[in-house]
Formats: structure tokens, sequence, C-alpha cells
């Protein structure tokens, strides 16, 4: 068999991860046509922490943020154009999801191209959050999700309790969440 032969053997069954950052390169070009801050400007209080990332707003979003990254074009956070009319919330997603993208580079993980979503996974990003912008506003982030019922397919209103729970009692939550 040639190697050619066996590239279009091969060529269907692709594994995930290549599929998933094709998917990833082609949004990063699709939100390119739209404005863009850097994070350090979205949020003034985590330029401390050296990410070099965009926060695109995106009109009619289907969540309410969401991270992706692009090996070519970097990583960017992607929140709903709703998320304006509510600065608090607005400041716990991005913090949130920056969460998300410091623990993939302290974790040296590449679940952002297969991600894995766990409540323990969430706490962390919840407790990165309130270094960020306080204790006080992820909680009330965390209540915001429930009050508004943006709880997604991923979640529930027993895992968001929990994750506010969890910064009652870290040390307990940390351990068996």
């Amino acid at each position: 068999i040639s190697i050619i032969a066996l590239w279009f053997i091969t060529l269907p069954f692709e594994p995930i991860w290549v599929h998933r950052m094709r998917y990833y390169e082609k949004r990063m070009h699709e939100y390119a046509l739209i404005p863009s801050v850097p994070l350090s400007d979205e949020l003034p209080e985590i330029k401390g922490f050296g990410f070099n990332v965009r926060v695109f707003t995106v009109p009619n979003f289907p969540k309410i943020g969401e991270v992706i990254v692009s090996p070519l074009k970097g990583k960017a956070i992607i929140i709903s154009n709703l998320l304006l009319a509510t600065p608090d919330f607005k400041d716990f997603v991005v913090a949130h999801e920056a969460g998300h993208i410091f623990l993939m580079l302290n974790k040296k993980m590449i679940s952002l191209l297969w991600p894995s979503r766990n409540t323990l996974t969430e706490i962390e990003c919840d407790h990165f959050a309130a270094k960020v912008i306080g204790r006080v506003k992820v909680i009330s982030g965390l209540e915001t999700l429930i009050a508004m019922q943006l709880i997604d397919h991923y979640s529930s209103i027993e895992e968001i309790n929990m994750r506010i729970m969890a910064f009652y009692m870290p040390t307990l939550f940390r351990q068996y969440a």
C-alpha cells in the first residue's frame, strides 16, 4: 500500500483533538472580525498573571462564556453580549474563564483541545476568579447563574450550590469534590 493510499484510508478517522483544533481555528478566524480587547483591559486586576488573551464579546453567543485555544492564533475568552448589561456578572464570567486558562497553563494540560469538565475544576476556577475579583463577586456570580437559570447542560443547581459552599468549607470541598 502506498503512503497516499494509506492517507486516504485513515483520513476519515482523524483523532478527535485534530478535529477540535480545526474547529477552534475556524472559530478564531470568524471571531477575528469582531472587535476584541486584551484581557488586562477587561479585568485590570489580572495584570500580574501574564496572560496574553483577548476577550471577544459575541452577539447572540449561545453560552455565557467559553475559552477557545488555537495553536496558531492563541487563546481567547468568548462571552455573550448579553453580559454587558450586568458588569459584575460579566467580570465573574471573564475571571472564571481566565481561571480555566490559568489551570491549563499550570497543569500543562491539553484539555482545552480535549476538555474534561468536572466540579473540582470548576471550583478551582471559581477560586482563581475570587483571587482576581474577590470572593463576594464570585459568590454573587454563582447565585446569578441560579437566579437567571443560566445553568447549561453540563451543570446542575446542586453543582452550583456545591461551588458556593466550597467558599465556606474550602478544605472539605477541594478534597472531596
